[in-house]
């Protein structure tokens, strides 16, 4: 794997400060094609201000002509897991 700027220990420091100090919020969807979803996701994270912490997406339908930009949402970082033709 590459390097990032934080490590798994910073990392792991921050999942339990969150955990210990504010509780871990969690959303998990099945979107079934997530383009055409995007406009509602961001309406939901946004009427939620911003208080889910992790937002996992399952049949998203993504492959790799989708780039990150075109699925960003402000303050969330972008994992993948593309399907493979």
């Amino acid at each position: 794997p590459e390097e990032t700027g934080e490590t798994n220990n910073d990392c792991y420091e921050e999942l339990r400060s969150l955990i210990t100090n504010r509780g871990l919020k969690i959303l998990h969807q099945n979107v079934n094609g997530l383009l055409s979803k995007m406009n509602a996701i961001r309406l939901l994270l946004d009427s939620q201000n911003k208080n889910i912490h992790i937002f996992g997406i399952i049949e998203s339908k993504l492959d790799l002509s989708i780039s990150d930009t075109e699925i960003r949402i402000d303050g969330y970082t972008c994992v993948r897991y593309d399907r493979k033709n």
